[in-house]
């Protein structure tokens, strides 16, 4: 029955997951490859150019994939204001919560390998975290653990700026004094503790740090060239430096240590490999199709409902949409899609597949919120000229 649900969810073409079928290897182009493309460039390079003649946006990077093939990579606005360094194709940006799918990546790798169960208690892992009754690993990945987030204002302001490592990070999340918001499996709270323990249940099975098990189970099988867990004390050539916005202009960032995010946001990337995560990812080259369904099958409240029954419309009134592990899913302007946004201090990015219209669109920018609303008019903007459903 889920082999069937993803199958209908993946569409026909060109994610024939549940046949085995992988797509060609992508290939990266440096210009548009047909007419059509190149009136989607020139439709996302409008949206660009819109978007940084306000000030508000540093920079980014446009990625699009059709078909298993890299027909855009291209880079907006400054790298670095300072020194004056533009964004490059290659340019590097931390791609904060877009992380979250590669640790559920990597515990799903781990269930099929026999090592853990998404129905472990916590308390397998976690022997001294009080009150951990009836939570167990699949709440924690799909947002309904009831654990506090501990990116709040007290921590931030506290601790944020300093450097932690995942054992430090755990014990902190369970010396909350507001451990738990609500029962588990009662509410959806969109969850960073949850998946900072789930990065330390990553490493206590791999007996490795999280980010030597990211390029030994990932990376390197992958042979993505530019995917690696941060360290802002590393010396990063191709790094964009990130920016905030202070009385409405672009200012530095409040200090954050990228440590702090361990499975919950700190990896930093490229629009070409994020690009080709998603289609490894989708081709059936990182999971079984069964642990896919699982990741991408919507998660449910302990009364039955979605969870997305359970949460209110966005700014923008839209219906919420649709958790699983790790990956979001729903429909947007009539296209369905498949994936997860990320924002972590002077950087904010998404990265979704459009299963229906067999492309995956990536925008990474080195500013607070750049990506939030721009992400859909650039998808819109490629999308859109396909003959496709836009925005209303």
């Amino acid at each position: 029955m889920r082999n069937r649900r993803i199958a209908r969810w993946l569409g026909a073409a060109p994610l024939l997951l549940l046949m085995a079928q992988a797509l060609p290897a992508p290939a990266l182009a440096g210009a548009p490859r047909s007419a059509a493309a190149t009136i989607n460039s020139g439709s996302v390079d409008k949206v660009m150019a819109d978007s940084l003649a306000t000030q508000k946006l540093a920079g980014g990077v446009v990625g699009v994939m059709k078909g298993g093939k890299i027909v855009l990579v291209k880079g907006y606005g400054m790298a670095d204001l300072e020194d004056g360094q533009a964004v490059k194709p290659d340019t590097i940006f931390r791609i904060g919560s877009i992380t979250k799918q590669f640790t559920s990546a990597m515990l799903m790798m781990l269930v099929e390998r026999g090592q853990l169960s998404l129905s472990d208690p916590i308390s397998k892992y976690f022997p001294d975290f009080p009150h951990p009754e009836g939570i167990t690993v699949r709440h924690l990945l799909d947002h309904t653990s009831g654990i506090h987030s501990y990116t709040d204002k007290v921590f931030m302001a506290s601790r944020g700026w300093r450097e932690h490592d995942t054992k430090e990070m755990v014990s902190y999340i369970a010396g909350q004094d507001n451990l738990t918001d609500f029962p588990v499996g009662t509410e959806y709270r969109y969850n960073n503790s949850a998946y900072v323990m789930a990065g330390a249940i990553v490493e206590k099975l791999t007996g490795k740090p999280y980010a030597v098990a990211l390029d030994e189970m990932i990376v390197k099988p992958l042979g993505l060239t530019d995917t690696v867990y941060d360290d802002e004390r590393t010396i990063v050539p191709r790094r964009a430096k990130g920016y905030g916005l202070r009385d409405g202009k672009l200012a530095y960032p409040v200090a954050l240590s990228v440590s702090v995010s361990g499975g919950a946001g700190a990896i930093r990337s490229t629009a070409t490999d994020m690009l080709r995560w998603h289609e490894a990812l989708f081709a059936g080259k990182v999971v079984k199709p069964e642990s896919l369904a699982l990741m991408i099958e919507p998660a449910k409240l302990k009364d039955g409902r979605l969870t997305s029954q359970a949460r209110k419309p966005g700014p923008d009134g839209r219906a919420p949409m649709d958790y699983g592990l790790g990956l979001g899913v729903g429909t947007r302007d009539g296209h369905r899609l498949i994936g997860h946004g990320g924002a972590i201090n002077g950087f904010n990015a998404m990265l979704y597949t459009y299963p229906d219209d067999g492309t995956s669109i990536v925008l990474l920018t080195n500013t607070d919120g750049g990506a939030n609303e721009l992400y859909w008019k650039v998808a819109q903007a490629w999308l859109g000229s396909q003959g496709g459903a836009t925005s209303k």
